[in-house]
């Protein structure tokens, strides 16, 4: 799944746009709320922006101002547009069955 992903996302942080920098993959509904393993509620960040998120829900990271500030100015418009279309799917990728396999 994490290939898919990262293949998806064209192999940069969906929050600040960088590439040739290690990447991870973050849950859009955090693995603590229960969020689901499935790319649908996965991303690609790199993991300075994943550790600078950490556990705030996405809504809240998404319009925050760091991110609208800062972040946000290396993206493009179309992955800017993506990122702001998740809130509109946030209720959906809570109803996704957990396939979480292991335990942190």
């Amino acid at each position: 799944i994490q290939w898919e992903v990262f293949k998806r996302d064209r192999y940069r942080c969906r929050y600040c746009g960088r590439d040739g920098v290690a990447l991870t993959i973050d849950h859009i509904i955090t693995w603590e709320e229960g969020g689901s393993s499935v790319p649908e509620n996965l991303l690609t960040a790199c993991r300075k922006c994943n550790k600078q998120r950490g556990m705030t829900p996405y809504e809240n990271w998404i319009k925050s101002a760091f991110y609208e500030l800062n972040l946000s100015r290396g993206l493009d418009e179309a992955t800017k547009s993506s990122n702001i279309e998740i809130l509109g799917k946030l209720d959906y990728l809570r109803t996704l069955k957990v396939t979480n396999i292991r335990s942190r």
